[in-house]
């Protein structure tokens, strides 16, 4: 039988999704589900989760804030950007390789796990991003994590609500874009099926106070 991976340090690196815009409560964001989620593996206790996200930010955002952390020495890289990076161009590939390989230090590769973008209105634009990510990811020995069925379903997204948590004076209520906190369990179960992460069934439990976030703000995604 295969052994189970095992991760120690845990990085999740992202714009609004990351920091749980539009679920209930930042303990229903995805990141916490699969924090969560990671934890519940045998042998693999995460040890260290460092959360790091910008509101409204893009690729490059993601590579200044890879640089702002070189002590930080992950086991595996949760990448989750493109929502605020359109139009589509050419240098959006170069950017997410710059960002990548920002995340190879001191002689180890953590392994990548990268979303697609988050596309409720099947964006043309947002669609070449995606592929640009899943062919990136790969190259990079990584995973790549659809989200084109969780995004697509109009039950994990609600306009409305009142998430006045964030703390954001420019978002108080939920909109259409955003998933809410069925969204992001699906996001966290789109990262659960990958075999190379997990490879075993799952059970969600509380966050730890060992884990860090850092999030800027404000702005759309």
């Amino acid at each position: 039988m295969r052994a189970r991976p095992v991760y120690r340090r845990v990085w999740f690196i992202g714009d609004s999704l990351t920091a749980g815009y539009d679920a209930d409560s930042g303990q229903q964001s995805f990141a916490s589900h699969a924090t969560a989620a990671l934890r519940s593996v045998r042998g693999g206790t995460a040890a260290s989760v460092l959360n790091v996200n910008t509101c409204g930010g893009t690729v490059a955002d993601g590579t200044r804030q890879a640089m702002a952390e070189l002590s930080f020495l992950p086991d595996i890289v949760v990448l989750q950007f493109g929502e605020n990076d359109g139009p589509y161009g050419a240098g959006f590939a170069a950017g997410y390789a710059r960002l990548i390989g920002q995340l190879w230090r001191e002689g180890r590769r953590p392994l990548v796990a990268a979303f697609s973008v988050w596309n409720p209105h099947t964006d043309a634009d947002y669609s070449r991003m995606s592929a640009d990510i899943e062919r990136l990811a790969r190259e990079a020995g990584g995973v790549f994590v659809s989200l084109d069925q969780a995004s697509g379903d109009a039950g994990n997204r609600e306009a409305g609500r009142d998430v006045s948590w964030l703390n954001d004076a420019g978002h108080t209520l939920s909109d259409s874009f955003h998933p809410n906190s069925a969204g992001h369990a699906a996001m966290a179960a789109a990262l659960a099926a990958c075999p190379a992460l997990f490879g075993c069934c799952l059970l969600y439990t509380s966050p730890s106070p060992r884990d860090r976030t850092r999030s800027r703000m404000p702005s759309s995604a």
